[in-house]
């Protein structure tokens, strides 16, 4: 794992208990991530800013084309609609807050977070 991506965890297993571990977690955050796409990789920097910042905060990556089943999963049990990228607040597993694209902002997702 490179220096500047130290605090953004993969979820590595597609298992359901994985996921659900993370779910008993006072805040996360999972970035939806796609290799393939030049939106996600803007996205994915203000992401490792976040993270630099607020090392207090678990972020955790799930690549949508290689982790296809569990991004289906989260879509599920969210009830948000899958997007990619897209950045899911959760608090004691119940989704707070979402966007995806360009509005995927560092200092917003600190804005938000800070009003929890």
């Amino acid at each position: 794992m490179q220096e500047n991506q130290i605090n953004i965890a993969p979820i590595q297993n597609l298992q359901e208990e994985s996921f659900r571990q993370l779910l008993v977690e006072p805040i996360v955050v999972l970035y939806k991530h796609s290799p393939s796409c030049g939106v996600s990789l803007f996205a994915q920097s203000e992401i490792l800013q976040f993270a630099l910042k607020h090392t207090e905060i678990p972020v955790y990556q799930v690549d949508v084309l290689r982790q296809r089943p569990l991004s289906t999963l989260i879509a599920t049990e969210t009830g948000i609609p899958h997007k990619s990228p897209q950045v899911i607040l959760l608090r004691e597993g119940k989704p707070l807050w979402n966007t995806s694209h360009f509005k995927i902002r560092a200092t917003t997702l600190a804005d938000v977070i800070a009003k929890v």
